[in-house]
């Protein structure tokens, strides 16, 4: 038995905006000009700050004592805020600090049975009462910082729904105001299973037995469902308020048209609603694409975005259904977004006007509007040169058209005539003249402007049936590079994370910026992949290593969430920086409603079948709707560590066409889809069949009387 007396074990939890909360009449009006503790505490949550955890146990007497003086034990009951199984917490009116107490028993484990938490915890000191030798190192080792950070944010979400629910808290002014205690009789939340074994990413899996999949997959079905309302919530606010817009402004109820005015949001989550059997709400975008859509508009474009999210969502579209509809729109499309390939080396650039030139055949005349944006230097940048070979090659094939895959796979040789040695490429590129890299302010990441260019190495390479080994060797080349200059690991943690080279002009080489995006979490699952289809063969020394670091990288990734305090990731982090694995920099605090770590979870549960990578989903799927949900949709976050703060006004297109379908595909038991032999989804997660699929399948529904597709028996074998 622990040799403390005392209930709770000490925690410390530094919010900015804890002041706030109770008891100081004069900061709410000095502060925020109001008298309504209500939207004080809303108004503060603008300026939360990061959320700093210290796991420090000692008596709740002499911490009390320590932070309210004399008659502590007396003024603590008028301090509690919220008290359940979990512990109690607390304002600290003198520190500014919410103070949580954790339940002793929650950190032995010794309520795993009323609470059925599943922890693995050790004891180090298994003393009798009475023989306490002063040490508190024993229950310092059994709460880590995940399990406090976990518990305490569950007290906070419930402490933040009842200031919302409670009606006079709004009313009253701080001076009358006297905040009851709430308690709960029941747990609010289990504590966080111990995952360590996970950090290497040498875990072996567990096989589980017939009987355990059956029970795994019936709980990922009704999850599956709770993701599946979740898309029919965002595209009803959709549908109500931005139809034919590119994005729903998921606060203010409108629309907004962020990408030229092409129903970016609608015709990208068309294969999603497919997927999902939404198929009233399928059939009615689909009329929409048939009478509405229309591509030609006056406005600049960015040709990836308009390639991944666009072209790619309509190719999707048709290779799920068969409509030729689709293709038709495809083609239009992709014949605007193909002059941005005529540039002097045949690199595209980034941006383009949609509208096709008016007076084309006229002496002079010419249909190109195409350029690089003033901000990159006038150069193309390397993510955006290639990630879209998956979509034009498609393309190319659907219609018979073969220049689009012409232009497109030129693209790649050329970048393989000027690939580094060690596979890693700067991310500016001329395409003026050369080509070549840019000279200045250039860096090497897997990050943002770098990441899908890796991706689709591997990718094309599997999109033509694994023939084209060029692509295969760029990729393998370039995991080489990655574990040669890029993979480092944390302290005090040991987190496997990928770094930055970035130009130091002064010192005249390349410097290491320990910063990982969470764009680079599509790695993990990339890393997977790509050791699941070596020609080598998976227990190929490459292989085992690509796969264990991918492994390792997802286990990262999922510690982004887990250590925020919403539960939610920050858009980057930085590594080993005041004694932490990583940090949420002020600069990189906020959320997008990214999906690249639930892509890898969906990657590694389907080729590993470890369950493990289901329960990190559906974490950060409820994190997502606790904190991101709003009447109408779901918002970005400005902070991953502030409860009280309302959504952004944007909801990204990826939200519907990649965030929600890799959560729901994570859960899906049922999925035609497969990675290995028949589909490759491409960086927008639009899922396309690979050529010796469309090949095969497409032979056995032919019509040779009409020379045209079936497209009823095309639909039906997918």
């Amino acid at each position: 038995m622990h040799t403390h007396t005392h209930r709770y074990t000490f925690l410390t939890i530094a919010v900015l905006f804890g002041v706030c909360c109770i008891g100081m009449e004069n900061f709410c009006r000095t502060n925020y000009a109001t008298d309504d503790l209500y939207n004080c505490c809303m108004a503060a949550a603008t300026e939360l700050a990061a959320v700093d955890v210290d796991v420090d146990v000692r008596s709740a007497e002499e911490q009390l004592a320590i932070n309210f003086g004399e008659g502590a034990v007396e003024k603590r009951e008028n301090q509690v805020l919220v008290s359940s199984p979990e512990g109690e917490l607390m304002y600290d009116a003198k520190g500014g600090n919410l103070l949580f107490y954790m339940n002793e028993k929650l950190s032995d484990g010794s309520m795993q049975e009323d609470v059925d938490v599943d922890v693995d915890v050790t004891v180090a000191n298994d003393k009798e009462d009475g023989d306490d030798d002063g040490s508190s190192s024993a229950i310092k080792e059994m709460v880590t910082d995940e399990q406090a950070i976990y518990a305490a944010r569950a007290m906070m979400e419930h402490l933040k729904l009842s200031l919302k629910a409670d009606a006079k808290v709004n009313k009253n002014s701080i001076k009358d105001f006297k905040f009851q205690t709430i308690v709960l009789d029941t747990p609010i939340t289990r504590s966080l299973p111990n995952y360590s074994e996970y950090v290497d990413g040498a875990n072996e899996v567990k096989n589980m037995t017939k009987q355990e999949r059956a029970e795994n997959d019936e709980l990922a079905r009704t999850r599956r469902d709770s993701v599946r309302a979740a898309m029919q919530h965002a595209w009803s606010g959709y549908r109500a308020h931005a139809w034919g817009k590119d994005e729903l402004r998921p606060v203010q109820k409108g629309g907004r048209d962020t990408y030229g005015g092409i129903a970016v949001t609608l015709v990208d989550s068309l294969d999603t609603l497919w997927m999902m059997g939404l198929m009233d709400e399928f059939n009615e975008a689909r009329d929409y694409v048939r009478d509405h859509l229309n591509h030609d508009v006056a406005v600049n474009v960015s040709v990836f975005e308009t390639t991944i999210r666009s072209l790619g969502g309509l190719l999707s579209a048709y290779d799920l259904s068969g409509d030729p509809m689709f293709l038709k729109q495809a083609d239009d499309l992709g014949s605007r977004l193909i002059k941005a390939f005529d540039s002097p080396t045949g690199i595209p650039y980034g941006m383009t006007k949609l509208a096709h030139r008016r007076g084309i055949g006229k002496k002079g005349a010419k249909n190109n509007d195409s350029f690089n944006s003033a901000w990159t230097g006038g150069h193309s940048i390397l993510a955006e040169l290639g990630t879209i070979q998956i979509e034009f090659r498609y393309l190319a094939h659907a219609t018979g058209k073969q220049h689009y895959a012409d232009k497109a796979n030129k693209v790649f040789e050329l970048m393989r005539e000027i690939a580094p040695e060690n596979g890693l490429y700067p991310i500016f590129i001329n395409n003026s003249e050369g080509p070549g890299f840019a000279t200045r302010n250039n860096k090497i990441t897997f990050g943002a402007m770098g990441d899908s260019f890796y991706e689709y190495m591997l990718k094309v390479w599997l999109q033509g049936g694994r023939t084209e080994q060029g692509y295969r060797d760029m990729w393998d080349q370039s995991m080489d590079g990655l574990h040669d200059f890029l993979l480092h690991r944390s302290l005090p943690g040991g987190l496997h994370y990928i770094a930055d080279l970035v130009d130091d002009l002064d010192k005249q080489q390349n410097v290491v910026h320990h910063k990982m995006d969470h764009l680079v979490c599509f790695l993990g699952g990339a890393m997977a992949l790509g050791a699941y289809t070596d020609p080598r063969g998976l227990f190929s020394k490459e292989a085992q290593r690509d796969l264990k670091t991918g492994k390792a990288l997802a286990y990262t990734c999922y510690q982004m969430y887990a250590r925020m305090f919403t539960g939610i990731a920050p858009e980057f982090v930085n590594f080993n920086e005041g004694g932490n694995d990583f940090v949420a920099p002020a600069t990189g605090k906020h959320y997008l409603l990214r999906p690249e770590t639930v892509e890898t979870l969906y990657i590694l549960y389907s080729l590993t079948g470890d369950k493990t990578y289901r329960e990190w989903g559906w974490e950060i799927f409820m994190a997502i709707e606790s904190n991101c949900r709003t009447s109408v949709g779901y918002g970005s976050l400005s902070d991953v560590n502030s409860f009280f703060q309302t959504p952004m006004d944007r909801m990204e297109s990826f939200f519907l066409a990649e965030t929600l379908k890799y959560l729901y595909l994570l859960f899906d038991p049922d999925s035609n889809i497969d990675l290995l032999g028949r589909h490759v989804f491409n960086t927008e997660a639009h899922p396309l069949r690979i050529f010796p699929a469309l090949k095969r399948e497409n032979e056995t529904c032919y019509n040779d009387e009409n020379d045209i597709a079936d497209i009823n028996c095309q639909a039906e074998s997918k």
